[in-house]
Parts: structure tokens; sequence; C-alpha cells
């Protein structure tokens, strides 16, 4: 109709000019020729109009669909870049690095604590009470250099290899580092002749450096092969005793004057982490045919000296291929992985606050062990499309709890927040019933609580099979959650 409509308009314009502008003399016109010169001209502007149109039309709708496909690439490419970003940033949440050995070595306990049975006898306790020290001339290095020695013995006997490895440490405050890097190096060197362990150690081995600072003790270790993608493995040693520094009396008296508040009594512990790169068998192989000969340098042929490992990877050359190979074939105890953590403003009594600020980062803790699937959603322009949804997904198991929840007026708050938790992912677990309190069985750690915690979960988790929660309260009001988890197997 529209362009009937045109058809009229021209034909009326030419009409128009045709009579009463050109006023041709129409009389000598034959009718065939009359009829064209009336018709003819509106068709042809009129069919002119609508081709003119079409093209355009055409033209547009190309533009569009080039338009169009270009927009789909750059989001399909926009997609796709935040995917592997996404996938980046997961497979760096979940990077973990492996336990192949928990030593706990003369662990006071102030009440029955329910550690697990350990075959290789890498887990000793002593009743807080039976513990005895002498205070006149005993300083902190003095009443834990037995316990540390032990833990080492342990280490070493088991894996060799590991006395290459370097010794992190979390020692006491009130004791100088000269002090207790001069300790470990003795013992160390004691110990390496005592096993006789075919070592190739220079000198300055193995290097003992402080474990580094961290908002948690999973999130510290990890932190070293963060920080040193080619350190094949390290030690962790964390060691302790408050009790050592009172008075016998003094931590079960119970005619305590009312002026003091405290109601967490000191401990006494060492804890011996061997942990190893994740990619430890790939580092083994990559040395497998080197061992670091005592050679004068003028007799090492030059392709040997440019294959020669470089950097942290070198400390597996000082090591025979049978103490390499032996550090993989006992599986790992356990796998660490990243903690979650956030400072909660936690204020006492306030349950509510707590769950909820409990509750995200136990999710967090579960994405970064596994336990949970991370949705991808694209945080760019891209369409609602390019959020994929999560397949529902069953309720992860967690066979035991792990925690510092403090005193009976702090805990009481504390355990119900972790429990109502729990119970909002549809874990079944009943924290008092399977749960390990540090202040009140094993009382105050000192500095070496984190790690103690650590270790307790990572004992755990290898006699349950089953994922271990570690809940770390740290002062003010920071909270950190992290998984241990199981070694899978094949």
């Amino acid at each position: 109709m529209f362009t009937f409509l045109i058809l009229v308009i021209f034909g009326a314009l030419w009409w128009a000019i045709l009579w009463f502008g050109i006023s041709p003399d129409f009389s000598k016109w034959p009718n065939p020729v009359l009829l064209a010169m009336h018709v003819l001209p509106p068709v042809i502007a009129t069919l002119t109009w609508w081709i003119g149109g079409m093209l355009i039309k055409r033209h547009k709708e190309r533009q569009a669909d080039e338009h169009k496909k270009k927009a789909e690439a750059e989001q399909q490419a926009a997609l796709e870049e935040a995917r592997n970003k996404h996938e980046q940033e997961l497979r760096q949440q979940r990077f973990a690095c492996d336990c192949r050995l928990v030593v706990i070595a003369d662990l006071a306990l102030h009440e029955q604590c329910d550690l697990p049975e350990d075959e290789s006898d890498c887990i000793r306790t002593v009743p807080a009470k039976e513990k005895t020290f002498d205070f006149e001339q005993a300083n902190v290095l003095n009443a834990l250099e037995p316990a540390i020695r032990w833990a080492l013995r342990k280490v070493y006997r088991e894996f060799g290899a590991a006395a290459a490895f370097p010794i992190y440490i979390v020692p006491p405050s009130n004791v100088a580092a000269i002090d207790v890097h001069h300790r470990l190096r003795t013992i160390h060197s004691q110990l390496v002749k005592e096993l006789a362990l075919p070592l190739k150690l220079k000198d300055g081995m193995p290097s003992i450096l402080h474990l580094p600072f961290g908002d948690s003790a999973a999130n510290r270790v990890i932190g070293l092969f963060d920080s040193t993608p080619d350190l094949p493995g390290a030690i962790v040693l964390a060691f302790d005793s408050p009790l050592s520094q009172v008075p016998k009396a003094d931590p079960f008296d119970d005619e305590r004057p009312s002026s003091d508040t405290s109601t967490i009594k000191p401990g006494h512990g060492v804890f011996a982490l061997l942990v190893t790169h994740p990619e430890l068998p790939i580092m083994v192989e990559s040395v497998a045919d080197y061992f670091d000969e005592d050679k004068p340098e003028s007799m090492i042929p030059f392709w040997e000296k440019a294959a020669r490992p470089e950097g942290n990877l070198a400390l597996l050359t000082l090591a025979p291929p049978a103490l390499r190979e032996a550090l993989l074939y006992s599986p790992p105890v356990a796998r660490i992985h990243r903690a979650a953590f956030a400072h909660t403003g936690e204020r006492p009594g306030h349950v509510l606050e707590l769950e909820n600020a409990l509750i995200p980062l136990l999710k967090q803790a579960q994405i970064q062990a596994g336990l949970r699937e991370a949705p991808f959603v694209c945080d760019n322009d891209a369409k609602p499309q390019a959020a994929e949804p999560v397949p529902a997904q069953a309720a992860p198991r967690c066979e035991w709890l792990v925690h510092n929840a403090g005193d009976l007026e702090q805990a009481a708050s504390r355990m119900a927040a972790i429990a109502n938790a729990l119970m909002h992912f549809q874990i079944e677990l009943k924290p008092l019933a399977k749960g390990t309190s540090v202040v009140r069985q094993l009382g105050d750690l000192g500095h070496a609580t984190p790690i103690g915690m650590l270790a307790i979960a990572l004992a755990q988790a290898r006699a349950t099979a089953a994922p271990v929660l570690c809940t770390q309260f740290t002062e003010p009001d920071g909270l950190a959650v992290a998984f241990a988890m199981p070694t899978p197997t094949v």
C-alpha cells in the first residue's frame, strides 16, 4: 500500500508537470505514446525508489550483521579471557602442598585428647601434670631440646633426603634467634652422623630460616612454595613451652587468686612437618641421573656443568637417588590447602554476627580445598548467559574439627556459630563430639599454636581419611578457616 501511495504521488507530480509545465500538443501523439508518456515515468520513478530502498536496507542489514558478529566475537573473546582468568585464579586458589610426615613430640595434655594412633610412633604425648622441669637452670631451649631432637630424628630416619632441605622455624618469642640457630645446627649435624646419612652437605647447610608471618598456618606454609617455586621441600619446625617457665604448682593451683581471670593453662610441645612441592615427582625425575659428587671443578666435563640443576632444585642433588626416590615411595600424610581469612569484627556473645562472617569463609575454604565448585560469572559487559550454573552438589564430608575457640566464656558463642555454619552447608559434624579444643585440651602453646593446630588437623585427616576443618581465631578479631585433605587413594 505504501508503494502504491508513492506511485500515486509520483504520478500526480508527473502529470502536473506534464500538463501544466511542459504542456505538449497531445493531439499530435498516438494513443500508445500518450499512454506511455503518462504511465512510464511515474512507474520508473517508483521502481527506482523501491529498488534504491531495498539496496539501502540490505546494506544496513549487512552492516548490522557485521556489527553483530563483531560484537559477538568480542563478547566471546572477553568471555574466554574471563574464563581463562577464572580458571587461572581457581588453580592459584587450589594450589596445595603435600605433607609427607607429621611429628608431634612431647605434647603436654591438660585434658583427654583424641589424637590419632600412629603406626610409625610419630605422636608422643604426656599428661601436663607429669611434665617436670629443672626451673633453677632451665630455659625454654633446654626444656624443648630433647623433643626437637626426637622430632628431627624421626623425620631424617624416615626421609634421609629431608636433611638437605631448609628448616623453617617458629621459635618462642623469648629466645634469641642466634641461640636457636646454633642449637639446631648442632642437633642437625649430630643426627646426620648418628644416622649415617650419605649426604653431600655444604657449609651453612641446611638453611635455618624463620617461617614468614601470615594470617594462618596453612597460608604461611603454602606461601613457601608461592615465593620459591623451585623449592622441592622444607621442614617446618614449631616449638614453644610456656609450661617450662611457670613453677610446677602454679598452672594447676586451684587456689589461684580471684583477680587472675585467665583460665588458659600453659602448654608445651614440638611440631615438625615435612612439606613438599606438589610437583615433587617431576622435580625428582628431572635430577634422576645427577648426584653432586665431590669432584674438583677441573675434573667435571663442561656438559655436566651445564646440566647441573640450579637454585633450590639443586638441594635434591645433595642426596643419592635412593634417598630422593624414598620421598616418593610413601604417599603424603595429607594435603595442606589455602585458608580463607577475614576480620570478623567479632563481639562477645553475638553468635549471629560471627555466623554470618563464618559462612562465606567456610564456603571459600571449601572451594579452595576442591570440596565445592566455584561458579564462573563473567564480570564484564557480557550477557547474563556468561554465568554458568553450578550443578547440584552433595554435602561435603568433614570428620573432625580443630579449633582454638578459647576458654568457656569465649567458646560458647564461637562453637555455636561454627555449628550453625556447618549446618548451613549440610555438613554433618558435631563439633563438641568430634573436635580438638587446643586451648582447653593442650593449653597455651605460645607461638607454636598455629602450626600445632595444623599438625593435628593433618594427622586427623590421615586417620579419618576425610577432610578436617581447622578454625583458627586470632586476636583481636581475625578468623582463618582451612581444610586438611586426605591423600587421594588410587
